[in-house]
């Protein structure tokens, strides 16, 4: 894969949505080389389905992945699944963990999710 696409895809986010079997495929690449923003954003495909079956328990592996590496944004999408229980148990603790994490690095509407689950 050329460093120019290795640019677009990851600079520019291109094709983050109506994502082809191109993209997919370049960011399953991209991911499993360790580039977090590929990390995410396959995640983001897997728990949103697109270009890709819908698959919960996918998403969370590549959400975990990219935030093991400290990506902000990955640490908040986290904290989702445990709120709702979608690819794991649903588990308040582990959703306002994740959720504080996010708030900690200043993730927009984090405060929101932080106080429904102290409700």
């Amino acid at each position: 894969m050329s460093f120019l696409t290795i640019f677009l895809l990851l600079a520019f986010g291109t094709g983050v949505w109506g994502n082809t079997p191109k993209q997919i495929a370049a960011w399953k690449e991209l991911s499993e080389n360790g580039f977090v923003q590929a990390q995410f954003n396959l995640g983001l495909a897997y728990y949103l389905g697109q270009g890709v079956p819908q698959d919960h328990k996918e998403a969370v592996k590549w959400y975990r992945k990219a935030a093991e590496q400290g990506d902000a944004d990955a640490h908040y999408h986290l904290g989702n699944p445990y709120k709702i229980g979608a690819g794991v148990p649903e588990d308040y603790i582990h959703a306002y963990a994740w959720f504080n994490i996010a708030a900690v690095m200043k993730i927009k509407g984090k405060k929101r999710n932080q106080s429904w689950l102290t409700k």
